[in-house]
């Protein structure tokens, strides 16, 4: 069965064809390719993309990635195949002068292999997925905040799970900040500090 790779998007097809084909010649298995394209907050654009996967394990990869290696979606899934107990995993994201952009406070460390990620946060620019029923929150507005939501969700949902990162796949993240994240970033952090209490990383 092809894996469903998730573009979670408020821009156009047309804006987002180059980065469908970059995905579809580098992922090195059969892929079948969501573009969500609705102008809607962050959440509802990944939930519907889950909505839409019917494949085992979903890749999830924000429309502002870029440098895809070969073969980046055949490792992610393999990170999880290896690993069972993997709930979440993550590429290592990468800036735009190619040093380490921002990894749940740390940078990554290792050039291959994965390794567990402590926290149990990651950001979703470019993640692997099992099917759960697990959704993200639409009463983020916008985005941001969204991800560490789904994270605390995934955590409660599998406490013995784990995060990973897989080293061998580094990509581009231009890290755009669309739909007003910055503006928006006080107002979507009281609405997680209300639904979990607090910063748990």
């Amino acid at each position: 069965m092809k894996v469903d790779v998730i573009i979670p998007t408020c821009r156009s097809r047309e804006e987002v064809g180059a980065l469908v084909d970059e995905v579809e010649r580098t992922a090195g298995c059969p892929v079948r390719v969501l573009a969500t394209c609705r102008p809607v907050s962050a959440a509802a654009n990944r939930n519907l993309g889950l909505d839409w996967a019917m494949s085992q394990f979903r890749v999830m990869i924000d429309d502002d990635v870029a440098s895809l290696p070969h073969r980046w979606v055949e490792q992610l899934v393999a990170m999880m195949l290896m690993e069972p107990r993997c709930i979440m995993g993550t590429a290592s994201l990468l800036k735009r002068d190619a040093t380490p952009g921002p990894m749940t406070g740390r940078p990554p460390r290792q050039q291959h292999g994965a390794s567990v990620i402590e926290t149990g946060q990651m950001p979703t620019a470019c993640v692997v997925l099992r099917d759960t029923p697990i959704r993200f929150d639409e009463g983020y507005v916008g985005s941001g905040w969204e991800d560490n939501d789904y994270c605390s969700q995934l955590r409660q949902y599998s406490p013995e799970g784990l995060f990973m990162i897989c080293h061998s796949v580094r990509v581009v993240h231009l890290n755009e900040m669309k739909g007003n994240q910055s503006a928006l970033f006080k107002q979507n952090k009281e609405y997680y500090l209300k639904k979990w209490g607090k910063v748990t990383w």
